[in-house]
């Protein structure tokens, strides 16, 4: 509507057309000023629950990370009797049972978390807190791998 009014302003004799040009321009600006400060608000309802859905994913995986850190930490307590001696029998399948699912939701948290990353490349937050979850799971993994690494050891001192 302001560029018709523009376009029309044209028309008028000179000294009212430099008056209507400057006050049209400058409506103009205003105008153009208010819609970029109102553009990102216009999707917020939309990104709002996208950003809420996000939360609760990030909820869900910092919530199997601690889980896996725990079952780690339990696998490292029990091998921890390796430290003083030869674990028996019943010690090293009891830790090995542990090992197993814990690796493996490791490795399912670590394969979402590569996921989510690629997915929100763009977005800063998300993108540094998904970057820390997935440090957490990598040092619970090398935890794990040295775990497996005395149970290995000690699996070849039985046989």
């Amino acid at each position: 509507d302001v560029t018709n009014k523009l376009q029309a302003a044209r028309k008028y004799a000179p000294d009212t057309r430099k008056n209507a040009l400057n006050e049209y321009s400058a409506m103009q600006t205003k105008l153009t000023e208010a819609q970029r400060k109102i553009n990102p608000y216009k999707n917020f309802k939309k990104e709002f629950h996208a950003r809420v859905e996000a939360r609760k994913a990030l909820s869900e995986i910092a919530d199997k990370i601690s889980e896996a850190e725990l079952e780690v930490e339990k696998a490292a307590m029990m091998s921890s009797a390796a430290d003083s001696g030869q674990m028996s029998e019943d010690e090293l399948q009891a830790t090995e049972k542990l090992v197993t699912p814990a690796n493996a939701q490791i490795l399912a948290t670590v394969r979402t978390l590569d996921m989510k990353l690629r997915q929100n490349a763009a977005d800063g937050a998300m993108k540094d807190e998904l970057t820390g979850m997935k440090d957490k799971a990598n040092a619970a993994k090398k935890k794990l791998e040295g775990v497996v690494t005395v149970l290995k050891k000690q699996r070849e001192a039985v046989t």
